[in-house]
């Protein structure tokens, strides 16, 4: 069987390219209320009471799930718009700009922590012409998480492919699929990297990507039964790369920068369907 060759790198961002703890994320969940109480107001320009706002969020969210959608496939103009008319309220800003508020709300005041392999992974890569991307499930836009890394230092990512904005959480291979169209690529010149068998593995597998098991942030995890259950889920067949450092990347996955825009082969790029 030939060695791939693989044209692009896609990283994951949770406990890939960014770690966090349990009292960031309930900073996040902090900020994010906290804007919304400022952006929904009543039509004179008070505030609505906190609890309604947390009722109204939360029921908002358990009508998604019982629908079978979940909370990071839905882009946050769509939820700010959503909750406010179940409130009745209007926006204290304009839309858009009430959208980039509450989607960047909590990364500036508790911003999560940048891992130095990605970083270093990315770089190396970029000078050597691979294009580096990021396939996330998040219930914010890329944009906001663009100006994160810019204020962080953090990988300068192409773009990033947002389950929000999508509309399609991972493992769906139409996320996948995304990425590889907007890269005019075929899914198997793609290396995906991820810390998730369930929803990196499989959904690289299922969409013709390549895929590399990413463990070396799983010790920080805060939930170990979640570390036992990714453990469970490795089937060992060798079409996955299993990697503790995203250095071996650089050693073990053979690159090459893909030929120049109007030279490739027409039929080796990636289907544009959905």
């Amino acid at each position: 069987m030939p060695t791939p060759v693989y044209r692009a790198l896609s990283l994951d961002l949770w406990f890939t390219t960014i770690s966090y703890t349990p009292r960031q994320e309930a900073a996040w969940e902090e900020a994010r209320e906290s804007c919304l109480h400022g952006l929904l107001v009543r039509e004179d320009g008070s505030p609505f009471p906190r609890e309604r706002l947390r009722t109204e969020w939360a029921d908002l969210r358990s009508t998604l799930r019982a629908r079978g959608t979940s909370w990071d496939s839905v882009d946050p103009r769509t939820s700010l718009a959503s909750l406010g008319q179940r409130m009745g309220a209007r926006l204290a800003l304009p839309l858009e700009e009430a959208t980039r508020e509450y989607s960047g709300a909590g990364l500036t005041r508790a911003p999560p922590s940048v891992n130095p392999q990605a970083l270093r992974l990315a770089r190396r890569l970029q000078e050597e012409g691979i294009p580096v991307i990021s396939i996330t499930n998040t219930s914010r836009r890329a944009e906001s998480w663009d100006r994160f890394f810019q204020a962080a230092g953090g990988p300068s990512f192409r773009f990033l492919v947002t389950s929000s904005e999508v509309g399609c959480p991972k493992p769906s291979p139409v996320i996948f699929r995304e990425a590889a169209h907007r890269l005019d690529m075929a899914p198997q010149e793609i290396l995906h990297v991820g810390d998730r068998w369930d929803l990196d593995v499989m959904g690289a597998r299922s969409s013709g990507m390549g895929r590399a098991l990413y463990r070396g942030l799983w010790s920080t995890y805060s939930d170990p039964s979640e570390l036992e259950m990714l453990r469970a889920l490795d089937d060992g067949r060798p079409d996955v790369i299993r990697v503790d450092d995203l250095a071996e990347l650089l050693e073990r996955v053979t690159w090459s920068p893909p030929a120049p825009a109007g030279t490739r082969d027409p039929g080796s790029r990636s289907p544009h369907s959905h």
